[in-house]
């Protein structure tokens, strides 16, 4: 006897809605796992003890940078904590001037050396007799171990508030540190980028801004391949805001080559603390601070991509003068150049070229250049006799 089985009318699309489900679930990517914290380690007494800036250092440890408060007094130190790569402490150095003082750390960087610069800023206590109404921005070298081997004040005991934000070793084995200062004729602060010798003697430095805040509360920098600097801070005198971002690049000497300004119609500013501005692989920067002026809330995280700018260089030569009868006039004057001239990630090599003095006219018969990372124009005219002057002009590479 065979047994009837009974189906409910709703089984049937029961079992189709279900498997349609599952279907529609599998072909959902599935979303990467966050992470799973390892360890985490605390340090400090009972003052307000901050740590504000790491970084991985040679041998698999870390270095923290930060302030305390000793015996959790109402001023602050520097201090440097050393880790192992399990974030164990090893050693702890504090530093401060003798005395009372309100040192303020920003920033530190392991040096090749395998000691650590540190900047910030140092002001007597304001009730001390010494306080003479600013800050004096403080650069410290400490070695391995993390003991003091020397501190120095740029621009020390003057009325106005000069801050240090970021520091780092440059090529040259000295340092270049990017903060704000109030010194100056036209305005609130302006961006301050000081260079300095192996010693933190200072060599030179240069101030950017206009008759508003520029660079305080907040800026950045970094010395670039080309051996100039890049550095971004926040400002109100410029751009189209409340506040907005400026980046500007040097040449080595510090001397400006371009800025740019970054931001809305409402207020956009830098990150507050470590580094926001960073070149890119390709001679672009990476730029990350807060926004007002785009995103969907009321203050958003803003990342943005700069291209580099087009690449221009002008090129003296002095021509064999070998005469081209016929070409133009007696005055054609011939230029032999076997020069490669390096400029950004590339290489432009001129072998033969020539032009007349009397036109405004450049040929070559054998230009060899990356057009995809040069696609640019090529001219030149003839300034003096015996000289020519050749300019070459390039669109932006991507990068």
């Amino acid at each position: 006897m065979k047994t009837k089985i009974k189906t409910e009318k709703w089984f049937i699309p029961a079992i189709l809605i279900a498997f349609a489900l599952a279907i529609s679930i599998m072909a959902v990517p599935a979303m990467a796992q966050p992470p799973e914290e390892l360890w985490n380690n605390s340090f400090g007494g009972p003052g307000w003890d901050n740590g504000f800036a790491v970084q991985q250092t040679s041998d698999g440890g870390y270095i923290i940078g930060g302030c305390i408060e000793p015996g959790g007094g109402d001023y602050s130190d520097f201090w440097l904590i050393k880790t192992d790569p399990n974030g164990n402490e090893l050693w702890n150095r504090s530093f401060g001037i003798v005395g009372e003082h309100n040192d303020k750390f920003h920033s530190v960087q392991q040096t090749s050396e395998g000691g650590y610069i540190m900047v910030g800023e140092t002001a007597p206590h304001h009730s001390s007799p010494e306080f003479s109404g600013g800050y004096d921005l403080w650069l410290v070298k400490a070695d391995s171990n993390g003991n003091e081997l020397w501190n120095k004040r740029v621009e020390p005991n003057r009325p106005y508030q000069d801050y240090g934000n970021t520091v780092q070793q440059t090529a040259d084995g000295g340092y270049v540190i990017i903060g704000s200062t109030e010194y100056n004729t036209h305005g609130d602060y302006d961006l301050w980028l000081i260079k300095t010798d192996s010693n933190g003697n200072k060599q030179w430095d240069r101030t950017f801004g206009g008759t508003g805040f520029d660079g305080w509360p907040y800026c950045s920098g970094q010395q670039t391949t080309d051996g100039g600097y890049l550095l971004a801070g926040y400002t109100e005198s410029y751009g189209a805001g409340y506040g907005n971002i400026l980046v500007i690049k040097t040449d080595p000497n510090g001397d400006e080559e371009w800025n740019k300004t970054l931001g809305g119609s409402d207020w956009d500013w830098t990150g507050d603390h470590g580094t926001f501005i960073q070149q890119t692989s390709g001679g672009g920067a990476i730029v990350t601070g807060g926004t007002c002026s785009y995103g969907d809330g009321s203050g958003d995280v803003w990342l943005v991509k700069l291209l580099p700018p087009p690449y221009n260089a002008t090129v003296y030569f002095e021509p064999d003068d070998i005469r081209l009868p016929g070409y133009c006039n007696t005055t054609t004057v011939g230029v032999w150049v076997n020069t490669t001239i390096a400029m950004g990630s590339g290489q432009l090599k001129f072998n033969y070229t020539y032009c007349c003095a009397n036109v405004t006219k450049f040929e070559s018969n054998s230009t060899n250049f990356d057009a995809v990372t040069y696609p640019g124009s090529l001219c030149a005219a003839v300034l003096t006799p015996g000289q020519v002057k050749i300019n070459f002009a390039t669109t932006a590479p991507a990068g």
